[in-house]
């Protein structure tokens, strides 16, 4: 069974991308930075936000004459601890009591970010494993270690990607990654019962 959350974004603006959906029959979640698409196994989830009915789908239909492997060799060191989850990729959130939850107070006519959760309503506390209230760390997407890039070399061309989402493709059956020539064209993968996209990463 796959995670399909684990592709899907955490506390996106974009609501429609917090969780997958339906498109076509076929299973999809995003966070825009990786789309993964299992065909034919929709059922039951929610149909797909009007903004996102058949983009995944045509990204996915575009890669399809993608024909260079690009074998993932991945260091086995792993990356450093997320600073804001401590490396368990859970935290809990809770309301500022400086400003109530608003992010802000108000003092005569002026308002004034609070400086105690700097504007964020909220105050992040890392949270172990199992924790009931525990949320996914945004910063380092659940993953709990800090954001990294790999550098993917196939005939000479060397390509660019996150590792958190490198291992999210590893951990799929029978993955592989195809590219098409172009370190700054989107990547392929393919799994049994699906394929996906994965943007490519620019900063190191």
């Amino acid at each position: 069974m796959i995670d399909l959350q684990s592709f899907a974004a955490r506390g996106d603006i974009r609501e429609y991308l917090n969780a997958p959906f339906q498109d076509d029959g076929h299973a999809i979640a995003t966070n825009s930075h990786i789309a993964v698409i299992v065909f034919e196994a929709g059922g039951g989830l929610p149909t797909a936000h009007e903004k996102m009915i058949g983009r995944v789908s045509a990204l996915e239909r575009d890669s399809r004459q993608y024909s260079q492997a690009l074998p993932i060799i991945l260091p086995e060191r792993p990356g450093m601890p997320c600073k804001h989850c401590e490396g368990s990729g859970l935290v809990t959130v809770t309301d500022c009591d400086d400003c109530d939850g608003d992010g802000y107070f108000c003092h005569g006519n002026y308002e004034y970010e609070c400086l105690a959760c700097k504007g964020d309503g909220g105050l992040i506390e890392p949270a172990p494993k199992g924790k009931s209230d525990a949320e996914a760390c945004m910063p380092c997407n659940g993953s709990g270690v800090e954001f990294r890039t790999i550098a993917l070399e196939a005939d000479g061309v060397r390509y660019r990607f996150q590792e958190r989402y490198l291992r999210l493709i590893q951990g799929l059956p029978h993955h592989k990654l195809l590219v098409n020539g172009d370190p700054k064209a989107f990547a392929r993968f393919e799994f049994d019962g699906g394929a996906g996209v994965l943007m490519p990463c620019y900063l190191d």
